[in-house]
């Protein structure tokens, strides 16, 4: 049997000042969720947006970093609002960590 590569894409739209994540955030790939916020952060951007509807699955270590990267935004003095609807994987599991949206 087969194993699907499990796959993560993360964007940062400068415009909409929006991160957008889609697929699975793993052990390895809360790493780049991270310096993506962290890359995002350090834009010329006072709000930032991580958009999280697209994600397949979260692992903790996605979560810990997800509070990392928007600690440093916060540090920043930049306002961060993560988008996770209401049914959606990372809603539950941000919901099951106690982590309110933010």
């Amino acid at each position: 049997m087969d194993q699907q590569e499990r796959s993560l894409e993360i964007t940062f739209d400068l415009a909409s000042a929006t991160v957008c994540v889609r697929g699975v955030v793993d052990v390895r790939g809360a790493r780049n969720l991270r310096g993506f916020l962290e890359m995002a952060a350090l834009t010329d951007v006072r709000r930032l947006v991580v958009d999280l509807a697209e994600v397949e699955q979260l692992h903790p270590a996605g979560v810990r970093e997800l509070d990392g990267g928007v600690r440093v935004a916060h540090a920043l003095g930049i306002a961060v609002e993560v988008r996770a609807p209401e049914g959606s994987v990372a809603r539950r599991v941000l919901d099951h960590a106690g982590r309110p949206l933010r």
